[in-house]
């Protein structure tokens, strides 16, 4: 964990060079290797999205997530959607929280019913079991870990998996210099506001380069509370709404009509066939700001994901843990400082203890439930930071629903592209 006073810390020189000390040991001559394969003109061309760019051949000059497009993404089952990956294909998958688990499921699924055949699944640590990472599927999938998380730990020492040691800030680089062409990818996503934007949610990171560069996107995306599902015209266009406790919206006739209604928590109303039907619907990925926006023309096919969210919820502290977190938090950490945190006891520790602190500023990696505890008692103002000052900025988030409502919709949070420092990578 690291603290640093950005008064005397941010410049134009030193903010290449700041926080990059992350808890996952690093290759530096295997990072520069990366950061050097391509010369200057190649790097200049990856901007550019060219002609050839296989199904994503409609960007006419940008390839800018930001961007609206004139098309519309399919609605699908995930069986449906995912019967576009094919042997030999690469597959990027949304990491951390937003590991889209409906979707990768169905890929494991296609893959051994279809005898596919050497599918590489790219990925920061991912949730879930990693089925695609089991025995039963070499030859099928092999997967290529940035990050190697528990679920994917054994293939790797058994000889079915690959990791490839970088920076966070260094993958994006893979995709915007082709090192890593990725034929599809698998997104979680918040359903689309009123102007059609997505948000990339609890996972920015190397998501955003990942969608800019795929061929082929596929977003699974999640209802939170307060929003409601539109069926039209033989499918269903998701809507930012506003609606009194206690009331849903109907869709009738082409219009939406607020009806008192007895609605579960977690559940939305669907219209269909002239009638509502109320169906399970995912209250959990948050819509965060930040570069994690994008616009739903941007995808391909577009999935209704009916899952949680991931948790992890914090481990119970020793008394050595709650010591050591109070030694830093008193002697290395002053008012002003700007945090950069993992995730474990002993961060959670300093968090608990910084309590007293004033004008804390948050520009991290990632951050988890103890951030939200010191936004509440007042200490996190952010008011010094140089880059993004007033706002808590983070490249991916892992905790529990409480830290995942904390983000949602909520400006005092950004999200940034391949964080540890912000905007290495573009």
């Amino acid at each position: 964990m690291n603290f640093h006073h950005t008064r005397s810390f941010y410049n134009k020189s030193s903010a290449v060079s700041g926080l990059l000390n992350l808890s996952t040991v690093q290759n530096s001559s295997t990072v520069q290797n990366f950061s050097t394969v391509q010369n200057s003109s190649t790097v200049q061309n990856a901007c550019t999205v060219q002609s050839t760019a296989g199904r994503r051949a409609y960007y006419t000059y940008s390839h800018e997530p930001f961007h609206p497009l004139k098309r519309v993404p399919k609605w699908q089952t995930a069986d449906e959607a995912v019967a576009v990956v094919k042997s030999g294909d690469t597959v990027f998958i949304h990491g951390a929280a937003a590991t889209p688990l409906l979707l990768v499921e169905a890929m494991t699924k296609h893959g051994l019913d279809n005898a596919l055949q050497n599918v590489t699944v790219c990925h920061i640590h991912t949730e879930g079991d990693a089925a695609y990472a089991k025995p039963e599927c070499e030859g099928i999938f092999r997967s290529s870990s940035f990050f190697i998380g528990a679920n994917c730990r054994k293939a790797v020492n058994e000889g079915r998996g690959d990791y490839t040691p970088i920076f966070l800030s260094d993958i994006p680089l893979l995709f915007h210099r082709h090192i890593i062409t990725i034929d599809v990818a698998l997104v979680q996503v918040s359903p689309p506001d009123k102007h059609g934007f997505c948000s990339l949610g609890t996972s920015v990171d190397c998501a955003r380069a990942a969608i800019q560069n795929a061929k082929y996107i596929i977003g699974q995306v999640s209802v939170p509370s307060g929003r409601s599902v539109y069926h039209q015209a033989g499918q269903c266009t998701i809507r930012q709404v506003s609606v009194p406790s206690g009331r849903s919206v109907y869709h009738q006739a082409g219009q939406c009509t607020i009806r008192q209604v007895s609605v579960p928590t977690g559940r939305s109303v669907y219209h269909q066939a002239g009638q509502c039907t109320i169906r399970q619907v995912n209250p959990c990925m948050p819509r965060t700001f930040g570069d994690g926006v994008v616009h739903k023309s941007h995808f391909d096919a577009m999935v209704d994901g009916l899952a949680p969210l991931p948790e992890h919820v914090p481990k119970q502290r020793s008394q050595v843990e709650d010591t050591i977190g109070r030694l830093i938090a008193e002697n290395l950490v002053v008012d002003g400082a700007t945090l950069q945190m993992g995730i474990g006891n002993i961060p959670d520790a300093v968090l608990a203890s910084l309590t007293g602190h004033k004008n804390l500023g948050i520009h991290s990696e990632m951050f988890s439930d103890g951030v939200v505890e010191l936004v509440e008692a007042g200490c996190v103002t952010n008011t010094y930071k140089d880059m993004h000052p007033g706002k808590i900025t983070g490249s991916f988030l892992v905790g529990t629903r409480k830290l995942f409502d904390f983000v949602d919709n909520n400006p005092f949070v950004g999200e940034a592209k391949g964080l540890e420092i912000l905007s290495l990578v573009t």
